[in-house]
């Protein structure tokens, strides 16, 4: 995959364990992350603010778990990675079971195409205004995958930290300035909790890579 990869231009820049081996485990389902970025987008350079297609391959150390291949998007002005929630029909050739042989060309050029309509996507989210009511919404809805769907106990969370304005450059009420300001929050936290007492804590990050990457996923397709 990675050689198909590179005849199309893409380059491997990153890679990581995303779920490590676990001794206990019956069988070894331990897997790793390799992000890949076109060789335009390595050697020319990019302003503050942009963003760079990325192309995320998964994979398990022994053929236990699927091999993927996912759009992402790296906003320089955060240092934070977007994952493309892959939910069409197309895109699923992206996620294979190891069986047989892989037609790797076929599922190279989809999750190409993945990437570049995920671009067009950011675009139309660019050109999109939020009203402060489906902010409030989309935020709340953000707050249920962070505690996956379970009422916090002790406390309510402040939703208004979920939109909060970081950096200048994230200040704005279209779409894409939104997801990524509600994507931050919910994975780098910060997010106040204030509990009957009147006491107030804060929401940790998110440790694992693994609940990081499925978290940013589910952000972008909401």
């Amino acid at each position: 995959a990675l050689k198909e990869l590179q005849n199309q231009g893409w380059l491997p820049y990153n890679a990581f364990p995303l779920r490590k081996f676990n001794p206990s485990a019956k069988q070894d389902y331990s897997t790793h992350c390799v992000k890949l970025r076109h060789i335009n987008s390595l050697q020319s350079p990019t302003e503050v603010g942009e963003t760079i297609p990325e192309i995320i391959l998964i994979n398990s150390y022994t053929g236990m778990s699927s091999f993927k291949l996912l759009a992402g998007h790296f906003r320089l002005v955060c240092e934070n990675g977007m994952v493309v929630m892959d939910d069409t029909k197309e895109n699923q050739q992206t996620r294979v079971i190891h069986r047989g042989e892989l037609n790797l060309k076929d599922i190279v050029a989809s999750a190409i195409r993945q990437v570049t309509a995920s671009v067009t996507k950011i675009d139309e989210m660019k050109h999109k205004i939020l009203t402060t009511k489906e902010q409030k919404e989309l935020a709340k809805q953000a707050l249920t995958l962070r505690t996956s769907g379970r009422q916090l106990s002790g406390g309510t969370p402040i939703i208004g930290d979920l939109l909060k304005v970081r950096r200048p450059e994230d200040a704005g009420n279209n779409a894409w300035l939104v997801l990524n300001r509600l994507q931050e929050a919910i994975i780098r936290g910060g997010i106040r909790v204030r509990g009957k007492n009147g006491q107030v804590r804060t929401m940790g990050k998110v440790r694992s890579d693994e609940t990081s990457l499925q978290l940013n996923q589910k952000v972008w397709d909401l």
